[in-house]
């Protein structure tokens, strides 16, 4: 079975390499996904989970939480529905994506402010 287009959904280095180093030159059309780290900004109540400055950081599909550390499952899924827009590129004008970097935490008791930052 051969496809007419092939759709990479893959981190690409500027060298147009992909992650595991195979050539890109062959893809007629890429989705270029930008990495992410995503950071505990404020905590506004009471949170036994996090600290200011807790952060993970997204290549790709690939969640990196640093080694001895952890992330609040709860807090991680506020942002997990934006994750694949965050990761892309967006040129629609008027939409309220592109400027929206700040998420809270589904607890109401905790009010963690998370912020999403390209890198």
């Amino acid at each position: 079975m051969r496809f007419k287009y092939l759709i990479v959904l893959d981190w690409v280095k500027l060298d147009g390499t992909g992650f595991h180093g195979q050539s890109c030159s062959n893809i007629r059309w890429m989705i270029t996904m930008q990495d992410l780290k995503i950071v505990v900004k404020e905590i506004k109540g009471k949170c036994d989970t996090l600290r200011i400055g807790d952060y993970c950081i997204l290549r790709g599909s690939r969640l990196s939480i640093p080694e001895g550390r952890h992330f609040c499952f709860y807090a991680l899924q506020s942002i997990l529905p934006l994750i694949p827009a965050k990761q892309r590129k967006i040129n629609e004008p008027n939409d309220w994506l592109p400027g929206t970097w700040e998420v809270e935490c589904p607890d109401p008791k905790g009010q963690v402010i998370l912020r999403i930052e390209p890198i």
